[in-house]
């Protein structure tokens, strides 16, 4: 992502995805936004977002 570039998020429905065997369906009821993932999106904490995968000593 470029400096500047804007950046957004949207609301969308997805069609219900058929399974395969061996899944589950998961239904998420409710989700939250808050200000930190509006910054981790802008690219913001990136110093403080460790490289992944992240194996804590």
């Amino acid at each position: 992502m470029e400096k500047n570039q804007s950046v957004f998020m949207q609301y969308v429905e997805i069609p219900v995805p058929s399974l395969k065997k061996g899944e589950v369906l998961i239904k998420v009821e409710a989700a939250s936004i808050n200000p930190a993932d509006c910054r981790i999106q802008k690219g913001l904490l990136r110093p403080f977002v460790p490289k992944f995968p992240f194996i804590p000593e």
